[in-house]
């Protein structure tokens, strides 16, 4: 949508209890591309906050409490050519400033699309979702898989939607590393390290036709037990192109 993000938010949220009311199950798996990656990512990490300018403050109990609301709720996240800490439109946000009208344009814009204000490197939101930093949004429990091209002119640079897993501390002896490792599961793919260029999937939306990332995202969703946090997808085991007889290859 064209909408504030945070408005958009709550309508994914009311729509997963909807889900879960009628589908009667635990947890809902997420898929999302381009803006409603954050979208997503927003409901995940400040879910009931979406009215405040700010996060609210909490105290720790609360945030806990919070915390184990969501993480009840969603078990998984495909971000398919996910925007990450936002896009430079191709160096066009940078020489807006420098020419001192990015304020103008961005007011402009404001009035018929807040969302596209919001998905631009440096926005507030986004300074809200990942830190100045550009630190990691991710909410403990939930796993996450971030499938990217590196001809994505929507988002870029691309590598803005890239994001690892921390290594755990190097002083920490082996048998321990385990304990360190954070219980999120975070992996990210980018096509062309894995396929051949294809000019119809190696873009921001021709992306939804990659063979690549229908069969990682299948595979992601469907390969781990509940409670695995610890298994990475074999990138090398997602086929590139699509079975003749799958409905897909039509």
């Amino acid at each position: 949508g064209i909408s504030d993000i945070r408005e958009s938010a709550k309508e994914l949220d009311a729509f997963i209890s909807k889900v879960l009311s009628t589908t009667s199950a635990q947890k809902v798996d997420l898929i999302g591309h381009s803006e409603g990656t954050v979208v997503a990512r927003w409901y995940l990490k400040f879910l009931g906050c979406q009215d405040q300018a700010q996060p609210p403050q909490q105290s720790d109990q609360q945030q806990e409490i919070q915390q184990e609301q969501r993480e009840s709720r969603v078990r998984s996240l495909v971000s398919i050519a996910p925007v990450g800490t936002g896009t430079s439109l191709k160096g066009l946000l940078v020489m807006s400033k420098v020419l001192g009208i990015f304020n103008d344009l961005a007011g402009a814009v404001q009035q018929y699309c807040a969302a596209c204000v919001q998905l631009l490197e440096g926005s507030d939101l986004l300074l809200q979702l990942y830190g100045e930093n550009g630190a990691q949004g991710e909410v403990e429990g939930v796993r996450y898989v971030n499938i990217v091209t590196s001809r994505d002119a929507m988002v870029t640079p691309f590598t803005n939607g890239i994001m690892a897993i921390p290594e755990p501390p190097k002083n920490v002896a082996a048998e321990a590393q385990a304990e360190t490792i954070p219980s999120r599961q975070l992996q990210s793919l980018a096509i062309e390290n894995h396929c051949a260029f294809n000019p119809d999937h190696s873009n921001h939306f021709g992306i939804f036709q990659s063979p690549f990332a229908f069969h990682a995202t299948n595979a992601f969703l469907s390969s781990f037990p509940e409670g695995d946090s610890a298994s990475l997808l074999d990138p090398s085991a997602i086929a590139c192109t699509l079975d003749p007889e799958s409905p897909l290859s039509s």
